[in-house]
């Protein structure tokens, strides 16, 4: 079966054979043997976008309260076409986002597409607006951005978006 890999034979909690083929010579008692095998999992798609501190995934194209209980309202990601759809969308916290070294904080909502940098068409991230959303990134960083994008960067819809970043020396650049 194409959905599960093969582990090996095992005696109880001990692996005997590694090989889908096993052969058992000079049994002078009853064992038993048991072939076992593993779910194969695809590892969810990440597409580098970011919205209060919780990830879009191919497993996770929808954040809300259920990501972080510092948000209200609702965001949907469209992997296809890269739209970001905020719907009444409202989150204040420091932000959290993960670069190609770390995870950090300091960014309510982050998107960074490496192919920006050598090919000007690459895709950027659209943004739909839908009621009042805003996003606010509080932290004691005193660098931080309420929206960080790399890449080009489309509004659209009929909907406002208040973007505030504050450190607790004050305001700071967004």
């Amino acid at each position: 079966n194409e959905e599960y890999e093969f582990i090996g034979w095992f005696e109880g909690e001990i692996k005997v054979c590694e090989t889908e083929k096993f052969v058992v010579e000079n049994v002078t008692a009853d064992k038993t043997y048991t072939a076992k095998f593993e779910e194969i999992t695809e590892e969810a798609e990440h597409y580098d976008v970011w919205l209060g501190g919780a990830e879009f995934t191919s497993e996770n194209l929808v954040i809300d309260s259920n990501d972080n209980s510092a948000i209200s309202g609702r965001a949907n990601f469209d992997p296809k076409t890269y739209t970001l759809t905020l719907d009444n969308f409202s989150y204040e916290g420091p932000g959290l986002f993960k670069d190609s070294t770390s995870l950090n904080e300091g960014i309510a909502l982050y998107y960074s597409n490496p192919d920006c940098w050598d090919d000007p068409m690459a895709h950027g991230l659209n943004i739909v607006l839908i009621g009042e959303n805003e996003i606010s990134c509080v932290s004691e960083d005193s660098i931080m951005s309420a929206i960080y994008i790399v890449g080009s960067t489309t509004i659209l819809g009929s909907g406002s978006l208040v973007a505030k970043a504050e450190s607790s020396s004050g305001e700071a650049p967004y």
